[in-house]
């Protein structure tokens, strides 16, 4: 197992920490004690795959040893395993093991739960689903290929000999759905979630930018593991050759992005990025080992307009049949984003003309129609459309 100098180091200092912990815990929490010992013994046992030298792998499986004898005296301490003279024969060895699983389980689940809560920038995995998203099965099966497999089941991919991917971006027009498969990836994995844009993490004052980048993956490391999304990457990290827009802390910042992603390779932290523009990033984030995979996501076709405008439509009120062709064929060009604001707008629309004619008891209140839903469309400019008319006009 290759790891980066940064991957060790953050490896080094979490097994202080958890032997730390351990030992503050040893003799009032026995139990909790004995799981802690029991991780940091898995991390020196990490380390040790990772080490070149003799004598620094035997250091590493020495501590490791030491550490699960302590996590073995910590469990006698707590009745889970006695000695032979003391054993509890009426208790199956199988139930001593499954009490220290758990354990072990409840003290990581305490530990990330409180980190989380802690986190200036993180919160609980998403409720979203990839479902949700409607559409896209090509683009939601990379997403398969490129995040949910990688970090669900790592030993198969370590057992073929190729690294897990920490970076993936996402590109194509707004509105296509990039930030709602963000948080369906994480919902999926079940990881914590930080969803930022260039925005929030951007800053009037130098430094503070890339302070901000230090501190959000500072929590990831801490959280981990877990999905960090940076919204509109291209404005957070432009190529730093030019342009008179781009300040100095602007590019303190990129450099600070691009120390954290080479310190997280090889961690269980997973960044997704987002840009309309991906030509735009700087190409030292786009290589290669940072972002391994990119991930077009376009605008719906038509079978997708039609999923996505069900999922909008699922939990409303709907009056009489909809005309499928005419609503597909007039939507061409349009994002997720659109049809989710069509929907919502000829909802508000139907509303309005219910008032309007004095039906306003919840039992007798008519749906939307196919009528309000063409009205909306027709209002409408396509995203897409007018998004790629803005790009061929800057161009020209």
């Amino acid at each position: 197992m290759t790891l980066s100098p940064e991957s060790l180091d953050i490896l080094e200092q979490r097994v202080e920490d958890l032997t730390e912990d351990a030992r503050n815990h040893a003799g009032d929490e026995p139990k909790k004690a004995a799981a802690l010992f029991s991780k940091a013994a898995d991390v020196h046992e990490r380390l040790a795959e990772a080490k070149d030298s003799p004598v620094v792998v035997q250091a590493h499986e020495n501590k490791a040893e030491s550490l699960r004898s302590n996590a073995q005296s910590q469990l006698r301490d707590a009745g889970l395993n006695p000695s032979n003279s003391m054993r509890d024969e009426s208790r199956p060895e199988t139930d001593v093991q499954s009490e220290v699983e758990s354990t072990f389980d409840e003290v990581e689940t305490d530990d990330t739960q409180a980190a989380i809560e802690a986190a200036e920038f993180f919160e609980n995995p998403p409720s979203t689903e990839l479902e949700d998203v409607g559409g896209l099965d090509a683009e939601i099966g990379r997403i398969h290929d490129g995040i949910i497999k990688p970090h669900l089941y790592p030993e198969v991919f370590n057992a073929i000999g190729v690294d897990m991917s920490n970076g993936v971006l996402l590109y194509g027009p707004p509105g296509t759905g990039k930030s709602l498969i963000a948080r369906a990836a994480a919902n999926e994995l079940g990881y914590p979630y930080a969803g930022v844009s260039a925005a929030e993490l951007g800053s009037e004052y130098v430094n503070k930018g890339a302070q901000n980048v230090q501190r959000l993956f500072a929590e990831a490391k801490q959280i981990q593991p877990c999905v960090v999304f940076v919204d509109e990457l291209d404005s957070l990290a432009r190529s730093r050759s030019g342009g008179p827009e781009q300040t100095d802390g602007t590019r303190q910042m990129i450099t600070q992005l691009l120390q954290e992603l080479d310190a997280i390779q090889g961690s269980e932290i997973c960044v997704i990025g987002a840009t309309n523009l991906v030509e735009d990033i700087d190409g030292a984030i786009r290589r290669s080992g940072r972002f391994d995979r990119k991930i077009h996501i376009g605008a719906p076709d038509a079978d997708d307009r039609r999923d996505i405008f069900q999922i909008h439509l699922e939990d409303k009120r709907v009056s009489g049949d909809l005309d499928w062709n005419e609503i597909i064929e007039w939507t061409e060009g349009f994002s997720g984003a659109d049809i989710a604001s069509v929907v919502r707008q000829a909802g508000q629309a139907a509303a309005s003309e219910s008032i309007d004619e004095g039906v306003v008891s919840p039992s007798d209140v008519p749906g939307i129609t196919h009528e309000h839903l063409m009205e909306q469309i027709k209002e409408k400019e396509p995203g897409v459309k007018e998004w790629e008319e803005e790009q061929n006009h800057s161009l020209s």
